[in-house]
């Protein structure tokens, strides 16, 4: 029916009834150490079965939630494998195994959680779109660890114009080393991090620029064509907005006391980019009426034009004027 470019997962349909299945296993109910049992078909030649144990759990932080990004597997596995359920004790889904990112011994899944919401969002889509920052890359070599001082991350090489790199201010030279907290170590695994995200996603990037570590906000574009999934975003004179998530809200260091929407792309050579507008701005009032969400933005807009406006920028509060041009 449709398929994903998150980690070979399709979404079939088979015109069978009653047919035996698994339940998933809560991906918070996880714990390291915890036995698992893996099952694959390498390449189709032979169903596969090995075990082993949960050795570690990524989670990322939003708000007061926890979202497991990935667990890592300490078991024997075969290249190939993709695709193929991790089970745990009680025969329940912990996950879906992917392309090994740390080396001999270990397997990476996607866990049960994250599998659900991803095949809820393949209903209905014939094709789930990739996603480019617009940006070409290496990994460290011996050379440019003396140079960076550091041992992991991947070093920006070209950057496209227009891109959601370019867009986000990253530079040829730059040193990127996370995406929403979690760490860009190398090639691989800055594959993997946009592999489990979607079009329209904002990140917050984090790279090194003249040994200094700096961040910028970018919003990810579908890498077929110029179709862009924006999900909640919002289009107006040049700007793309989204909601201050608490992600976003501790990333972009904004007070409790704020509320606002964020800037997540300015077009270059826009209205609002000539006023002043820049990626990671959060807008806080329009000609004098806070913006808490979207809707409102959206409400104060209509059929009319905001010249006025109050930001929350680096810390500081500013004022920007929209330019009649």
């Amino acid at each position: 029916m449709s398929i994903s470019n998150v980690g070979s997962l399709a979404l079939l349909k088979i015109e069978r009834q009653n047919l035996p299945t698994l339940p998933f296993a809560g991906s918070a109910d996880v714990r390291q150490g915890e036995e698992v049992a893996l099952m694959a078909n390498p390449f189709g030649a032979a169903t596969w079965f090995s075990s082993g144990v949960v050795a570690s759990i990524g989670e990322r932080q939003e708000g007061l939630q926890t979202h497991q990004e990935w667990i890592r597997i300490a078991a024997s596995w075969h290249p190939g494998g993709d695709g193929g359920p991790v089970v745990n004790r009680n025969g329940e889904i912990l996950g879906m195994l992917q392309a090994d990112l740390s080396g001999v011994g270990f397997a990476t899944i996607l866990p049960s959680d994250r599998l659900v919401r991803l095949t809820q969002a393949l209903r209905g889509s014939r094709h789930k779109e990739p996603v480019q920052l617009g940006a070409t890359f290496t990994s460290l070599n011996q050379k440019l660890i003396d140079y960076y001082k550091r041992e992991k991350g991947v070093v920006v090489m070209d950057v496209e114009q227009p891109s959601p790199a370019f867009r986000g201010g990253l530079k040829p030279g730059d040193l990127l080393i996370a995406i929403n907290d979690y760490p860009v170590d190398d090639i691989a695994t800055l594959q993997y991090r946009l592999g489990m995200l979607e079009p329209g996603d904002m990140i917050v990037v984090e790279y090194v620029r003249d040994y200094h570590l700096q961040e910028s906000v970018v919003t990810l574009e579908g890498a077929v064509g110029e179709r862009t999934a924006e999900g909640q975003g919002y289009h107006y004179q040049g700007l793309l907005l989204h909601p201050l998530t608490g992600m976003l809200r501790s990333r972009l260091k904004v007070d409790p006391e704020f509320s606002g929407i964020v800037v997540s792309a300015v077009k270059e050579g826009s209205k609002a980019y000539n006023s002043g507008f820049r990626s990671g701005d959060v807008i806080l009032r329009a000609d004098g009426k806070p913006t808490t969400s979207l809707e409102d933005f959206r409400s104060q807009t209509r059929g009319k034009t905001v010249r006025r406006f109050e930001l929350f920028r680096n810390g500081l509060v500013h004022q920007i004027t929209m330019n009649k041009d």
